[in-house]
């Protein structure tokens, strides 16, 4: 997807995102609805799907890259509920689906409440081939340390303890390098319909919130039998 850095573009698209968005499970917590307690669509028996659009080149993935379902998760690092699901659901999808070939799972960023030097951070580590490492030491120290993300002594001291080559990893993330990559990821999560994070799309099946392993089964399951 064409990289559009106009911030009042972008804005007007979220708007609309926020407004018109097209989310089939919403039972979960994400970051802008935490007190969301719904279940699905009354009367509801399938998912929905939608006109999805998704750019995974140079974004880290698990997984076969010719499995039959993409499952892409639009996150935030600063995210509590995105924490949730890294440490509880995706394990589960992992386990079940990544390693047996079915699925291939793709982390993107949605900026929705300012992890976006986290996200810079982790491309940089992604360039020396440790992008899923650093994803786990952010979310490790996501309590403790997201108000600090955008010192580079912080991220200095995470490149240490993985072993990086920690002048380089700080040089990209001073530079900005990859935030054109971070700002076009959000908007494309917001075309794709997400409001909130964190957001998943299943295919082209939306899924929005902390849901739990259950509704990731439902999805996959449905997508694997519409293909």
């Amino acid at each position: 997807m064409q990289q559009n850095n106009n911030f009042l573009g972008f804005a007007i698209i979220l708007a609309g995102a926020m407004v018109t968005g097209a989310i089939i499970f919403t039972s979960g917590e994400s970051a802008t609805a935490p007190t969301a307690a719904t279940t699905n669509q009354p009367g509801a028996e399938e998912p929905a799907p939608i006109d999805v659009s998704v750019d995974t080149d140079g974004f880290a993935s698990l997984g076969d890259p010719e499995a039959p379902i993409l499952l892409v998760e639009y996150s935030d690092y600063a995210c509590p509920f995105c924490k949730r699901f890294n440490d509880e659901t995706k394990p589960q999808i992992v386990q079940k689906y990544v390693d047996e070939g079915i699925v291939r799972f793709v982390r993107k960023d949605f900026i929705a409440v300012g992890g976006d030097r986290a996200a810079e951070a982790a491309h940089c580590a992604g360039d020396q081939g440790a992008y899923w490492e650093y994803n786990n030491i952010l979310m490790e120290n996501q309590t403790a340390d997201r108000g600090n993300w955008a010192d580079a002594a912080v991220h200095r001291g995470y490149a240490a303890t993985l072993g990086l080559d920690a002048d380089a990893l700080i040089a990209c993330f001073e530079d900005r390098t990859h935030q054109a990559k971070v700002t076009a990821s959000t908007q494309e999560g917001a075309e794709n319909g997400a409001s909130g994070t964190p957001y998943f799309v299943v295919n082209d099946i939306p899924v929005s919130g902390a849901q739990p392993f259950s509704v990731f089964e439902q999805a996959i399951q449905f997508a694997l039998e519409n293909q």
